[in-house]
């Protein structure tokens, strides 16, 4: 038979078996464990996030690649400047060779400025009202227009052109007309015809004086002097007469002289 163990004794039994199963267990070295690794991993913690992710440096990093790329390539600092580029458009005007080997300017739209385009045209107006006074004079070996320049001319207001014109009395025409005909040794041409307009009208008596044109013209600046003043026909000068082409003809090179300077000067 087997024999029972008394309660008493198998209360007793069962506390030193317990006892013995728990020989070297020691709780608070298991926990001591514990806290030693996580006062590990705290600490540690801080050094890897600051490694790893800087706030202040990476919004710095764009003044930091600035300052890399201006080295780089300039040696300047800086990468991206926005004055620098919105003050390209003046930087950007170059010289670039012309026509003629002349140079004139261009933008950076690669267009010409409106200043230098009035004076590419007013410089072949200029030729070409010289070319036509040449064609139009009877007495061309008179005619002196090398001293016609264009950088020269300005616009003479309404009121200056009138008293110019004012003071060319007849009495003033035939004292000019004298001093040229002494400079030249020549007289001044007048007709040997009556001149008679498209409309059947005599504007022109034979035996009547030339009339008298400035080479610069008053309108732009022109004098009433005896080294500015032209013998021309009616209708080489004022009138078309005939299919002629006069010097002040709408769309001729006299208007568009004055056109150019007026242009430049706007």
């Amino acid at each position: 038979m087997v024999e029972k163990l008394r309660p008493a004794e198998s209360t007793g039994a069962m506390r030193e078996t317990k006892q013995k199963a728990h020989e070297g267990f020691d709780p608070d070295k298991r926990i001591e464990p514990a806290k030693s690794d996580s006062k590990a991993l705290t600490s540690k913690a801080p050094e890897q996030s600051s490694e790893r992710f800087d706030p202040d440096k990476r919004v710095g990093s764009r003044e930091a690649a600035g300052e890399a790329s201006g080295r780089e390539g300039t040696g300047e600092a800086g990468g991206f400047d926005p004055d620098k580029r919105v003050g390209s458009r003046e930087a950007a005007e170059t010289q670039r060779p012309a026509a003629g080997g002349e140079t004139e300017i261009a933008n950076d739209t690669g267009r010409v400025p409106s200043e230098v385009r009035q004076n590419e045209a007013g410089e072949k107006a200029l030729a070409d009202y010289k070319n036509d006074l040449a064609r139009a004079s009877e007495v061309p070996d008179t005619l002196d227009t090398s001293g016609l320049d264009f950088s020269n001319f300005r616009e003479a207001s309404s009121d200056e052109v009138k008293a110019k014109r004012e003071e060319l009395t007849p009495a003033r025409k035939n004292e000019l007309k004298r001093e040229w005909e002494a400079k030249h040794g020549t007289p001044w041409p007048t007709y040997k015809n009556d001149m008679v307009n498209n409309r059947g009208e005599v504007i022109r008596k034979a035996g009547q004086d030339y009339d008298m044109h400035h080479t610069t013209p008053l309108k732009l600046g022109g004098e009433n002097t005896v080294g500015n003043i032209t013998p021309l026909s009616v209708d080489k000068h004022t009138q078309s007469i005939g299919g002629s082409e006069p010097i002040h003809a709408k769309g001729g090179s006299y208007s568009r002289l004055i056109a150019a300077v007026k242009g430049v000067q706007a």
